[in-house]
């Protein structure tokens, strides 16, 4: 479980983050939403340790990232917005060399079975089409096995049928995994959704479980409810 507490964080002088609370529990899939801007992807990069944040604690199992450091990281995974990361490398020395990093000696090839990834293994990374690219990352992304998986837009450039092989994925995957989403594909969500995080203005605005949502009276669908609580919140 991870767990955040009063997170800020300001690019030159613009708050960015304002007071960041959240949970993301273990074995959930939990989804984030907000207008853009509104800093899911900052959030995202803090927890997984790529940006620092100016305050705040990120408790990971009761225990203080901080305190625990690489051993923390080990165990998550993360799909960047920006899929264009790896130029010129070929796509099979780009796992090769992530595996030897990671220390990975039995990695998991479900996702890349499943979005077959050796049909274009020998092609530099830069001349392959959005869908690839996304795929292969993704493919990356759970490759290591980790605990803790966070995807910020992952179903963008997929096409119809690749967006549905990672539905699949994902209602397997979080069966043993906790994850956290954001997305704006809520729709297709849905049946895979345990959580839902509204986002505006660098704060949480909305912890929502799915039961909850679909009680509100006004919601048929979770779009539906989805609109409704937006409104009442911003």
């Amino acid at each position: 479980m991870i767990e955040c507490f009063q997170i800020y964080k300001s690019f030159t002088k613009q708050d960015v983050l304002s007071g960041v609370n959240l949970k993301v529990r273990q074995n959930e899939l939990s989804l984030l939403m907000g207008p853009n801007g509104c800093g899911k992807s900052t959030l995202l990069k803090i927890i997984m340790g790529l940006v620092n944040q100016d305050s705040g604690k990120i408790i990971s199992n009761g225990k203080d990232v901080d305190d625990i450091g690489d051993s923390y990281k080990a165990h998550i995974s993360y799909l960047p917005q920006d899929n264009d990361i790896f130029g010129d490398m070929i796509v099979k020395d780009i796992e090769d060399l992530f595996l030897n990093i990671k220390k990975i000696q039995q990695p998991s090839n479900v996702l890349r079975s499943l979005f077959d990834i050796r049909s274009f293994e020998s092609i530099k990374f830069s001349n392959l089409s959005g869908g690839m690219k996304q795929k292969f990352l993704l493919s990356l992304v759970f490759i290591t096995e980790p605990n803790l998986v966070m995807l910020d837009e992952p179903f963008v450039s997929l096409d119809q049928k690749s967006t549905k092989t990672l539905i699949g994925f994902l209602e397997e995957a979080k069966k043993q995994k906790t994850i956290l989403i954001t997305s704006h594909y809520f729709n297709k969500l849905e049946p895979l959704v345990d959580n839902i995080l509204i986002m505006n203005n660098g704060q949480i605005i909305l912890d929502s479980s799915i039961k909850e949502l679909h009680a509100n009276k006004d919601s048929r669908n979770l779009e539906g409810g989805i609109s409704n609580l937006f409104d009442e919140y911003v």
